[in-house]
């Protein structure tokens, strides 16, 4: 037995099945409560932004089966609407926001897990695989809108749809199927899902096992419906100034609200910077990343550049394909100058997506190193890939105070909840209004308000 953890000589990295389930369970446990950490206290409750005024109101004015696959904003939100009636029909409605809240958080945990899994034998030293596990509930700037709600647990999908078209064949058949229902369930929920099928594409010209085909025909039945909608119910064109996109602003907003905030969580400070000293600071933000690639490329195994190549191009293709589909003067980051950037969008959730993708560069150096100088020196090798580790992780979570977060301008649904069920006790002909975020809210009629309330 190795003395890597259990594997053979030719596959160090390959654990015994019950230290495995150890660690798989240990990193869902971890997930979970840095994701329940990363909300503010007071937060939890808090239903937000189209987890009330999408999924709720839609939930309690049709059912759940109605809502299932109920468009909005020109694709399908499958398991949003799935947690939002597991949420409606399991808990009392005043607790609506506490269980999405939970649920959400436990789906992202299960995300981190099943990249643990699935980043076997790609993500070869333990350490660094357990990191890229957790890059999920890392990244400094998804506390604001990511983390905690149910309107982007998407973003989720798509980095698990890509560890899933990645990962290695030789499980069983059971695990096959559950991976495969989970590519299905994941390309109902996000479209953009669609930008990893080159990665399986790619994998066939390799292997063409039944594997391979099945999690193409999953792929190929989420996404059918995603298209029929988008076509369908178009998506609804933002009321602000559009204008066209090029290559520059996709590269420079890429820097400005996905590279940067994971060194700096303070955007306000950052548009500061920028405003001060131009587009160049982001070449510094770009450079630890670079090296990071760089190692990989001149150190790693074809299984990890391949990997992180995949990674990284969908962290790309991702961030192009929102600024391509909204073409709004507010991302022509490429022609703001000087004074603009104190008034531009930088702590936008595109971004904070793109960033989980990138950041996941440095488990895959820090393995890579392990890789290819373990055997000659593995004292060295270990202590130079744990400094990195530890070097980004110290550096990323010092950040998380600085995040901006709006979440406890909203009263909690709660407290929203019982003052509108007990005025409409008294006047049951109106309509209440909520709010789920700053300068957003939603209507439900009291009738349904009382109904839910069983009143």
């Amino acid at each position: 037995m190795s003395k890597h953890g259990g594997g053979s000589g030719a596959e160090p990295w390959r654990l015994a099945r019950h230290r495995e389930s150890a660690w798989l369970v240990g990193v869902l446990v971890a997930a979970l409560a840095l994701a329940w950490l990363r909300i503010p206290a007071g937060g939890h409750g808090v239903l937000w932004a189209e987890d009330g005024d999408t999924f709720l109101r839609e939930q309690v004015e049709l059912g759940s089966f109605a809502t299932l696959f109920h468009p909005y904003a020109g694709y399908q939100h499958f398991l949003p609407r799935v947690i939002t009636a597991l949420s409606a029909e399991l808990f009392p409605l005043d607790n609506f926001g506490v269980a999405v809240s939970l649920l959400s958080l436990t789906a992202t945990a299960l995300v981190c897990a099943g990249t643990f899994r699935l980043s076997r034998g790609i993500v070869t030293w333990l350490p660094a695989r357990i990191a890229v596990s957790l890059v999920p509930v890392l990244v400094p700037l998804i506390s604001r809108e990511l983390l905690g709600d149910l309107a982007n647990l998407h973003t989720y999908c798509l980095w698990l749809v890509v560890w899933i078209f990645l990962a290695r064949s030789d499980v069983s058949r059971t695990e096959k199927l559950l991976w495969a229902g989970v590519v299905l369930a994941c390309f109902l929920t996000e479209v953009q899902a669609i930008v990893a099928l080159p990665i399986l594409v790619v994998r066939l010209l390799r292997d063409r096992s039944r594997w391979v085909w099945s999690l193409l025909v999953a792929a190929f039945l989420g996404a059918l419906p995603q298209l029929v909608t988008w076509m369908l119910v178009p998506r609804p064109q933002f009321n602000a100034p559009h204008g066209a996109i090029s290559v520059a602003d996709i590269l420079v907003g890429w820097g400005a609200t996905a590279l940067l905030p994971v060194w700096s969580g303070d955007t306000e400070l950052n548009a500061e910077i920028l405003a001060s000293h131009g587009t160049g600071i982001l070449l510094l933000a770009l450079v630890p990343f670079a090296l990071a690639v760089g190692i990989v490329a001149a150190l790693g195994r074809w299984r990890e550049r391949g990997a992180l190549g995949a990674l990284l191009f969908v962290s790309a293709a991702a961030f192009a394909g929102t600024l391509l589909v909204n073409p709004l003067t507010i991302f022509q980051f490429a022609r703001l100058d000087g004074d603009d950037w104190l008034a531009a969008q930088i702590d936008i959730r595109y971004g904070a997506a793109a960033a989980i993708f990138a950041l996941a560069s440095f488990p895959f150096a820090a393995s890579s190193i392990v890789e290819r100088w373990g055997i000659r020196a593995p004292r060295a090798s270990r202590v130079a890939a744990s400094a990195l580790l530890l070097a980004v992780g110290i550096a990323v979570v010092l950040q998380w105070a600085a995040v901006p977060n709006d979440r406890l301008a909203v009263a909690p649904w709660s407290a929203q909840y019982r003052e509108a069920v007990a005025t409409c006790a008294a006047e049951p002909a109106g309509e209440q209004v909520f709010a789920v975020a700053p300068g957003k809210s939603f209507e439900l009629a009291c009738e349904d308000l009382l109904r839910s309330a069983g009143e």
